[in-house]
């Protein structure tokens, strides 16, 4: 149903309209990088709609944009919830036996609090892929490409450190990298970011 039909049945107090206002965010805080148990979703799907049955409608200017309000707010409250709540983030690789983080964690800033809390869920989300990879080689890599491009290395420098031919090391990243774009949760988190 596209935004401006949602947006007038809502108006209209239609129950139909309610109900897939009611999917659509539940859709949204569902998406499995947010962390959230069943309790808290249906928490913030009822206060996201509670917003918009208590006067927001009423601010609403461009139906066209429902939708994208609804979604907005839901991300708001997920915010607020994050905020008195926040998520324990393990960062550490299974590799050296959890010694070395992979990914160090984004400290909060108030310029873009929600960018924030998504690129700490999505490092969160690839650490989990990288390690959950059926390629051994892959599992060890790519945690080392990741931490040498953060610092600003080279190939060329994880090729010297661990002593194997500048092309095996280019070849292995190229391959792993590859599998790790196209795996589901990473193609979602694309799919995310990108709105």
């Amino acid at each position: 149903m596209d935004s401006e039909r949602l947006y007038d049945m809502c108006v209209k107090g239609m129950r139909k309209g309610w109900e897939e206002a009611s999917h659509y965010v539940y859709g949204v805080v569902s998406w499995r990088g947010w962390s959230l148990n069943q309790e808290e979703k249906e928490d913030v799907v009822q206060n996201t709609l509670l917003y918009f049955l208590s006067g927001g409608l009423e601010k609403v200017e461009k139906p066209k944009a429902f939708k994208h309000l609804l979604k907005l707010k839901a991300l708001g409250n997920i915010l607020d919830r994050t905020r008195r709540h926040p998520p324990t983030i393990n960062t550490h690789s299974t590799m050296n036996k959890g010694n070395d983080p992979m990914f160090p964690p984004i400290p909060a800033g108030p310029d873009n609090p929600h960018g924030n809390i998504f690129w700490n869920q999505a490092i969160t989300i690839c650490r989990e892929v990288i390690a959950s990879m059926e390629d051994k080689r892959c599992r060890e890599i790519l945690p080392i490409y990741f931490r040498y491009k953060a610092i600003g290395e080279s190939i060329g420098r994880i090729a010297r450190d661990l002593e194997k031919p500048l092309g095996t090391i280019a070849s292995w990243i190229h391959r792993c990298l590859k599998l790790l774009y196209s795996h589901p949760r990473i193609i979602q988190l694309k799919e995310e970011l990108l709105g």
